[in-house]
């Protein structure tokens, strides 16, 4: 029944993804060194950039001793490197959907993978613990939230992405940390010796009055107890 067989051969990559193995130990001093290597061979690493350092060190402050943690794709990445920066980095467990458990999450096209993580599972068996309230708190991105709390995570304008992971992080974890801008496509923000600076607007508004897809119930998760942050920034609002 096989008409053919393509035999691709393996693509050649940098020694820095020999960190991605498991086969050696990384100490947790050169998490960071490893990430960097990383981040320079790869064509989408996720970049510093102005809005994504404003939220993500913000976000960040969430973050408690001992917490076991997911962090989403996006400008949710940035928590884990804030996370290091104010050293509470070796004080929490991060985990992403994958499997990996502990360790420094890699961005970009590499997300999923982990630098000195502690454990690897199935995804299945990952999945176990976020569904049974396994995790203190998530960080996630969002592509609407209206007024009154609720978050479309997967239908664009004129795209579906399907949701993924997204409800089962967000069902059962006690804290979620929503992170986005106020708006997208085009948006162009600097920052100058503290001073932050809008120079363009984006051309979609995140924050609207109904969401065109529900991802996330705010309704819900006020039955359910959870506290529910949406960090943003704005020209004199944060």
């Amino acid at each position: 029944m096989v008409d053919a067989i393509v035999v691709a051969e393996p693509e050649k990559r940098s020694e820095a993804y020999t960190a991605l193995t498991g086969s050696f130990e990384i100490p947790y001093k050169e998490w960071h060194t490893w990430s960097e290597k990383i981040e320079n061979v790869s064509t989408k690493a996720q970049k510093n950039s102005v809005t994504g350092n404003i939220i993500g060190k913000r976000a960040a402050q969430e973050l408690r001793v001992d917490d076991i943690v997911n962090i989403g794709i996006g400008i949710p990445e940035m928590v884990s490197r804030y996370a290091r920066k104010c050293g509470m980095l070796d004080m929490v467990t991060l985990t992403v959907e994958s499997g990996r458990i502990g360790g420094f999450p890699v961005s970009g096209e590499d997300f999923g993978a982990m630098i000195g993580a502690a454990s690897v599972y199935d995804m299945a068996n990952q999945f176990d613990l976020y569904d049974n309230g396994g995790l203190d708190i998530c960080f996630m991105g969002a592509l609407e939230v209206d007024r009154y709390g609720n978050i479309n995570a997967h239908r664009g304008p004129g795209a579906f992405a399907g949701i993924g992971g997204f409800a089962n992080i967000t069902a059962k974890t006690p804290t979620v940390v929503f992170c986005m801008t106020f708006d997208a496509k085009g948006l162009d923000v600097t920052q100058e010796k503290g001073v932050v600076t809008i120079r363009k607007e984006g051309e979609i508004p995140k924050f609207v009055e109904k969401v065109n897809s529900v991802s996330f119930s705010a309704k819900r998760a006020i039955e359910n107890g959870q506290k529910v942050l949406y960090v943003t920034f704005k020209l004199g609002f944060i």
